[in-house]
């Protein structure tokens, strides 16, 4: 499905910072002309970014009459940098079926990127959010030992990577089984379980918006986090949108998304970290972290 999306890059991003960055204003907003800084062959169709999404939320939450989310605010600032529309198409999950949209030309990009989709015909950019499987649980907290006496209680979606990097950290007894990330949380709630374990950006869109009193407590293994995929050929457009990213992250543009979309900037290089064999979650492989199903784009979102 194609949305034609030119509104969240002229009027969205841009009133964005023109208000939210800056403060409030008495004057009215206009919206800048587009001038576009990269033409075909690098984007199939001069003047529009077409962008792949493939998530649920909070990368992709869409209305009737609306598209909007984490993965569809960054792509609309990366086509409002570059002086373009935004169309966006939503994608499967399949790597191999992303893979091939990115090199046939359906799409010039896709967000939410993760390893499973590197391969030597994709690019991949640096991340444009951090995640990871972290533990949620109270402020307080004490990190969890894994070599410990007393091992804990730790709640996770069933068959998701989380699962299996507390399984692989502290071993099968220790997993608290859930249908699904809210159904995790709940455990947590009754007491079941001491931690939820959960990708760090759907967790922490989880509790805002369902006002949950956990914090990040560790990292379990190395931080990874969500990209743009690109055409590994199309040389010209990866060299736009990573500089287009590193403006975004310095410009505070970055920053404001994270919070609009998760009520929390994600910044995970303070957190202890317990070392797991398991892969760090974040893109399109991350997990089938999702309050009520697993059957989810990208494989990790939270469907409503």
């Amino acid at each position: 499905m194609k949305r034609l999306a030119a509104f969240a890059c002229a009027v969205g991003v841009s009133a964005a910072m023109a208000l939210g960055l800056t403060g409030c204003t008495q004057e009215e907003y206009t919206p800048k002309e587009l001038t576009p800084s990269i033409t075909s062959p690098a984007i199939a169709q001069d003047g529009v970014l077409r962008v792949g999404v493939t998530g649920g939320a909070p990368f992709v939450i869409e209305t009737s009459s609306s598209m909007g989310g984490l993965d569809v605010d960054f792509a609309a600032a990366i086509a409002d940098d570059l002086g373009l529309k935004l169309e966006v198409v939503t994608l499967g999950t399949d790597p191999a079926a992303i893979e091939e949209a990115l090199v046939n030309g359906s799409v010039d990009m896709v967000m939410g990127a993760g390893s499973s989709v590197e391969s030597e015909n994709v690019w991949l950019s640096e991340a444009y959010i951090s995640s990871g499987v972290v533990l949620f649980g109270a402020s307080d907290a004490t990190v969890p030992n894994p070599v410990g006496e007393s091992l804990p209680m730790i709640a996770a979606q069933d068959s998701s990577t989380s699962a299996w990097a507390v399984t692989n950290a502290f071993g099968e007894g220790c997993v608290v089984s859930s249908s699904d990330l809210m159904s995790a949380f709940s455990s947590y709630q009754s007491g079941a379980a001491q931690f939820v374990a959960a990708d760090a950006v759907i967790g922490s869109y989880v509790v805002t918006y369902q006002n949950l009193d956990v914090v990040p407590v560790a990292l379990l293994g190395e931080a990874s986090g969500y990209r743009v995929a690109i055409a590994a050929s199309n040389t010209d457009l990866q060299q736009a949108v990573a500089n287009s990213l590193s403006g975004i992250a310095s410009n505070g543009i970055g920053s404001l998304l994270s919070t609009r979309n998760l009520g929390t900037v994600i910044d995970l290089s303070n957190l202890p970290v317990i070392e797991t064999a398991v892969p760090a979650a974040g893109g399109s492989d991350a997990e089938g972290d999702a309050a009520g199903s697993e059957s989810t784009a990208g494989s990790n979102a939270v469907t409503e």
